[in-house]
């Protein structure tokens, strides 16, 4: 199975998803599109969700005003649309894949389908030593009332893919549904297995915010989250921005009056790393010697309060 991502939609893959991910299942292949056709960089499951997640968090802005998603119904149903862009093995995309109940029984051996749904917990399965079952929040609308009900979706999957989906991102980071919402997203593919019901094939988890967007750390989450309550719109950088010395900032904030100069902000969390240390001084002392942009930025490692956006 083969994933294109035109550049021109996606911009550069960000390093964090350009990292080799330990993919649980080798029969399928994800490539980044370099223009027209199939392109030859490899990229993950994990690289796969994270641009659709970020890809669905810019357009639901780009066509709300610069409103950001309030709930994750509002964010999957961007999802959706955002999903058509991406094309999927040979001119049909992401979106004619979604994952539906009522599919499954039709499914063939060779069929597959998609999931993007934010996760609420893991049951074992009685008597089962290899397979758990993942359960994740599905929406459904009433086509007479128009009321639309959260439910549960449940897909089993094995036990070793959920180990090897949970140390790729770091168990603290795989958090199930609470009071305050949704805090990881689950991405794969699924197939019917000899049962006759849905299994994973390949999974990851991926950490979020609870209106949706991808979060690679605590530090990040709380800014993001922070940025969302005080209704300050931004981006999460994933291109590497010329003026910026080729670096990808964590935040991009949105609006017109940042066209002619840009206002970007990074989160600085990691302790004991001195090439990262470097590379922050390096940033910092960039950010006080150019014209070319603003700069905000909170050094967790210093400070456990977030910094002042304006």
């Amino acid at each position: 199975m083969e994933v294109t991502l035109a550049k021109s939609v996606l911009g550069q893959i960000k390093r964090q998803i350009k990292r080799k991910v330990n993919m649980p299942n080798g029969s399928f292949s994800y490539y980044s599109g370099t223009g027209r056709g199939k392109g030859s960089s490899r990229v993950t499951l994990f690289g796969l969700i994270c641009k659709l997640d970020m890809m669905t968090w810019d357009d639901y802005l780009e066509h709300h005003n610069e409103r950001m998603p309030s709930n994750m119904q509002i964010f999957l149903n961007q999802a959706y649309f955002t999903s058509s862009r991406i094309k999927i093995k040979d001119e049909s995309t992401l979106q004619s894949y979604k994952y539906a109940y009522n599919k499954i029984k039709a499914m063939d051996a060779d069929d597959f389908m998609f999931i993007f749904l934010p996760y609420v917990r893991i049951d074992e399965i009685l008597k089962s030593k290899k397979f758990d079952k993942i359960i994740m929040a599905n929406y459904s609308k009433d086509g007479d009332t128009g009321k639309i009900t959260e439910h549960e979706t449940y897909i089993s999957c094995s036990i070793k893919m959920i180990e090897e989906a949970t140390v790729s991102v770091g168990a603290c980071n795989v958090q199930v549904k609470d009071k305050k919402g949704f805090h990881t997203m689950v991405g794969g593919f699924v197939k019917k297995n000899l049962k006759g019901y849905a299994e994973f094939v390949s999974m990851m988890f991926m950490p979020i915010i609870t209106q949706g967007l991808w979060a690679e750390s605590s530090y990040e989450k709380e800014a993001y989250s922070k940025l969302v309550a005080l209704n300050i719109p931004f981006s999460k950088g994933y291109e590497s921005l010329n003026y910026y010395n080729n670096y990808e900032p964590d935040i991009i904030f949105r609006g017109d009056q940042y066209v002619e100069r840009p206002y970007i902000g990074e989160v600085f969390g990691v302790r004991g790393d001195i090439k990262y240390d470097e590379k922050k001084a390096k940033k910092i002392e960039l950010s006080k010697t150019t014209d070319y942009f603003d700069f905000w930025y909170w050094d967790a490692t210093q400070t456990d309060t977030i910094t002042k956006f304006f």
